[in-house]
C-alpha cells in the first residue's frame, strides 16, 4: 500500500498546496513557450520541489496540451507513462547517492548529448544537488552553461549555500516557502474526506504543527493514525503513536501566567500530566509560543520564522505581544528553558514546571504592584512611595524566598545588553574545552558529539559547528541539546550564542594539526605577533 504522500501526490499545477509565486512564474513560462534550461529549487524538504519538478516535466511534453495552457492532460502516453516513473526522458538522480565526477560523466552529460527518445524534452531531476563534489560540479557546469537543444535541468537543494555560485547563476533559481498551518490543515482534511474516515480537528491542527511547514512529515504522521480505525479516530486512540502538544493547554497557561495566576497554572501542569502529556513537549512548545510572541512584538512581519499557528491563535499572539514587554518575555523564555533542562532529571517530573509558574507569576505580579506604586506617588497617595519604589523595582526583586539563582532569570536591561553584546572566535575557541567538559553535567553523550564538532565560524552571534556525520548533526538539532550549549556557553562566557549545526562531510575534525592552527590563529589574533606553527 502506496504512502499518503504518494498516493496523494498532485498531479497538476492547480492541486500543488502552497508555492503561488512559483506556480505563476513556470505556468506563465510555459504557456509563452519561454522556459528557462535550468532550475535551481530551493526550500526545506516536503513541500513541494521535486512534485512540481514533476508536473513541469509533465506539462512540457505532454501531446495533448495546446498552445496557450499549462496543464498537462495526464491522460496521454507521455503523462501516463512520467506518472508511472517509466518515462526514458526524465532521469531522476539522487545527488546524495551519485555525488561523484564519473558519476555525472556518465549519467547526466553522456546522456544528456543524446536526443529524447519519445518526448520533445528530456528533463534531469537532480535532487539533494547540493551533496555534489566540487569535480562533480565543474563537470556539469560546461553542460548547464550551454545545454543541449530540449534539454532542461532541475536541480533541487535544501541547502543552496553549498551549491557553487557558478552553478546558481546559470539557473533560474525558485525559493519555495513551508506550507502555511491553515493550508496543511485543509489538505489533510482533503485527504481524510477522501480516505472516508473521520478525524477530530484538533488531530489535524496537531499534526499541522508538528509537522512545521512539512506537507510531506504531516502526510505521513495522518498515514500513521488511519490504520487505527476505518470511520472515525479519536485523541485518546492516537496518544500512543502521536505525541501530544495539546496547542490550546500552552495559550491557556500564557493567559493564566499574564494574570499571574499561579494557583489555576499550577493546576492545569499537574491536570496536563494527568493527562499523560509530555511535559518536556509541553516546555518546548510553550517556549516557542514565546519566540512567536518576541518576534510579533519586534515586528509582525517577523512571524514568518517562527512556527505556524492558525488565525484564532495568532490573534492571541499579537494580544499578548501588545501587553508584554521585550524584557519580559526574554526573562519568561530564560525561566522555562532553564526549567526545561531540570525535567529529565527531576523526581517530581511537574516540580521545575511549577517553580517557573512561580517565578513567572511574582514577576509579572511584581510589575503590577510597581505600576500601582508609580499611579499612588503621581496623585500624592503613597508617602513611602522612595521607598517601595526602591524595593519594588521590576527585574530587581527583593524578594527573601527567591535565591541568587533564581534572581539571574529577572534580567535588567544592562544585563540583557551584555548578553546581546557581539563575541569573536577566538573567546569561543579558548573556552570550547572547558565548555565542553561542562557539558558532561548534563548530558555525557551530547559532549562527545561536540568533540567530534569544528568550530567553523560565528557571524552576529550564531555560532555555525560543522560534524562530519549526519547523526552528529541531528543529534545537535534537537531543541534540548541546543539549549544546553547555549545556556554553558552563556553561563562561561556571558554573552547569548545561538547554536547553527550543520553537515560537511568533507572535514577532517580528527586531523591535529587542524585543530593547533584553529588554535594558533586565535592567540595570533588576541596577542598580535605570529607564533611558530
Amino acid at each position: 500500500m502506496a504512502a499518503l504522500y504518494q498516493k496523494y501526490r498532485p498531479q497538476f499545477f492547480s492541486e500543488v498546496v502552497g508555492q503561488e509565486p512559483i506556480k505563476k512564474i513556470l505556468t506563465q513560462e510555459i504557456k509563452k513557450q519561454k522556459i528557462a534550461h535550468s532550475f535551481l529549487f530551493v526550500g526545506p524538504r516536503g513541500i513541494g520541489k521535486t512534485t512540481l519538478a514533476r508536473i513541469l516535466a509533465k506539462s512540457l511534453n505532454c501531446e495533448k496540451r495546446k498552445e496557450g495552457e499549462f496543464e498537462p492532460c495526464n491522460q496521454c502516453a507521455s503523462c501516463k507513462s512520467i506518472n508511472a516513473g517509466s518515462d526514458l526522458d526524465i532521469i531522476e538522480i539522487d545527488a546524495a547517492s551519485h555525488t561523484g565526477v564519473d558519476n555525472v560523466r556518465e549519467n547526466i552529460i553522456s546522456v544528456s548529448r543524446t536526443a529524447p527518445v519519445l518526448n520533445k524534452y528530456k528533463v534531469f531531476i537532480i535532487d539533494e544537488a547540493h551533496m555534489l563534489s566540487i569535480s562533480a560540479f565543474n563537470a556539469l557546469l560546461k553542460t548547464l552553461e550551454e545545454p543541449p537543444k530540449n534539454v532542461i535541468f532541475i536541480l533541487a537543494t535544501t541547502e543552496a549555500q553549498k551549491v557553487p555560485q557558478t552553478i546558481i547563476s546559470r539557473c533560474q533559481r525558485l525559493d519555495f516557502k513551508k506550507i502555511s498551518f491553515d493550508d496543511t490543515v485543509k489538505c489533510l482534511k482533503k485527504i481524510c474526506a477522501k480516505e472516508k474516515i473521520k478525524v477530530d480537528i484538533d488531530i489535524l491542527k496537531n499534526i499541522a504543527y508538528l509537522s512545521e511547514g512539512c506537507l510531506r512529515d504531516a502526510e505521513s504522521l495522518l498515514g500513521q493514525i488511519l490504520v487505527l480505525d476505518d470511520k472515525r479516530i479519536t485523541k485518546e486512540q492516537v496518544e500512543a503513536i502521536m505525541p501530544t502538544t495539546n496547542i490550546s493547554l500552552i495559550f491557556s497557561l500564557m493567559e493564566l501566567l499574564v494574570k499571574g495566576d499561579r494557583k489555576e497554572s499550577i493546576r492545569l501542569i499537574n491536570k496536563a500530566l494527568g493527562q499523560g502529556i509530555d511535559l518536556q513537549m509541553l516546555s518546548q512548545s510553550f517556549i516557542e509560543l514565546l519566540r512567536k510572541i518576541l518576534l510579533y512584538k519586534i515586528d509582525p512581519s517577523l512571524e514568518e520564522f517562527s512556527q505556524e499557528f492558525d488565525n484564532e491563535n495568532k490573534r492571541k499572539i499579537n494580544s499578548f505581544s501588545q501587553s508584554l514587554e521585550e524584557e519580559q518575555i526574554c526573562s519568561i523564555i530564560e525561566i522555562f528553558k532553564k526549567r526545561l533542562l531540570e525535567i529529565e532529571f527531576a523526581k517530581i517530573i511537574q516540580l521545575p514546571l511549577e517553580m517557573a509558574v512561580i517565578e513567572v507569576c511574582l514577576l509579572f505580579n511584581n510589575k503590577e504592584k510597581n505600576t500601582k506604586i508609580k499611579e499612588d506617588e503621581n496623585n500624592g497617595k503613597n508617602k513611602d512611595s522612595d521607598k517601595e519604589l526602591g524595593k519594588r523595582k521590576f527585574f530587581k526583586k527583593e524578594d527573601q524566598s527567591l535565591n541568587k539563582k533564581n534572581k539571574s532569570n529577572l534580567l535588567d536591561k544592562k544585563e540583557i545588553n551584555n548578553l546581546n553584546k557581539e563575541i569573536r572566535m577566538q573567546d569561543i575557541q579558548f573556552n570550547w574545552s572547558n565548555i565542553i567538559n561542562e557539558i558532561k553535567k548534563y548530558n555525557n553523550s551530547l559532549s562527545s558529539v561536540l568533540k567530534a564538532s569544528v568550530l567553523q565560524k560565528i557571524s552576529k552571534n550564531v555560532l555555525t559547528l560543522a560534524f562530519q556525520f549526519k547523526f552528529h548533526q541531528e543529534k545537535m538539532k534537537e531543541l534540548k541539546n541546543k539549549i544546553i550549549v547555549e545556556n554553558v556557553i552563556k553561563e562561561r562566557i556571558g554573552v547569548l550564542v545561538t547554536i547553527n549545526p550543520i553537515f560537511d562531510r568533507e572535514i577532517n575534525n580528527n586531523n591535529p594539526k587542524n585543530r593547533n592552527k584553529n588554535i594558533l590563529g586565535a592567540m595570533n589574533e588576541v596577542f598580535g605577533d605570529d607564533i611558530i606553527d
